[in-house]
């Protein structure tokens, strides 16, 4: 029947009153099967196939289990290998270093990057998510507020950067005397 959780699935383990960590022997009461009653068709499929099975199992049996992470099988589990079937790497972005740099405030790091990947809270997507907001921009009420218009083609916002652009470069370094 192959690994019990594809077969069952990943309630399989509630469904049965069963730890997670638990080996076939904890569910063996004496010469019988201590098994809840079968709630769905897996479950009812695995209790027929464990009823040909001769009971009480061999001592000398060792039950055995595997750790399937991605398309390997391992003996023990690690958190490293988890996580890269997790969290795949990827390539390298273009903007990662203006993103991520030594020195960078954490908070503008996080704002930036949630931005590079158009997932930024802007109005048009808390609506198209069902939140009774209206989806047009709060500073020109012309167009829906995305990120593209919010940082790039609001009037509000193209004076606001033309504003820091501009006094960032009229500022002068004064030497210290």
């Amino acid at each position: 029947m192959g690994q019990l959780i594809d077969h069952i699935g990943p309630t399989g383990p509630r469904a049965l009153r069963a730890m997670s960590n638990a080996v076939v022997a904890d569910a063996i009461a004496g010469s019988s099967w201590s098994l809840p009653h079968p709630r769905s068709q897996e479950e009812v499929d695995l209790l027929a196939h464990l009823t040909t099975i001769d009971l009480p199992l061999n001592v000398d049996d060792c039950d055995e289990y595997e750790w399937v992470a991605g398309d390997s099988s391992l003996r023990v589990f690690r958190s490293s290998t988890t996580w890269e079937v997790l969290r795949p790497r990827q390539q390298i972005k273009n903007w990662v270093d203006v993103v991520w740099f030594k020195g960078a405030i954490p908070k503008h790091n996080f704002t930036m990057w949630i931005a590079n990947y158009d997932r930024l809270p802007t109005r048009s997507r808390l609506a198209a998510w069902g939140l009774l907001v209206s989806a047009s921009c709060p500073f020109c009420s012309n167009y829906e507020e995305t990120r593209d218009h919010l940082m790039l083609s609001c009037e509000y916002s193209r004076d606001m950067w033309s504003g820091s652009t501009a006094s960032s470069s009229s500022s002068k370094m004064i030497p210290n005397t």
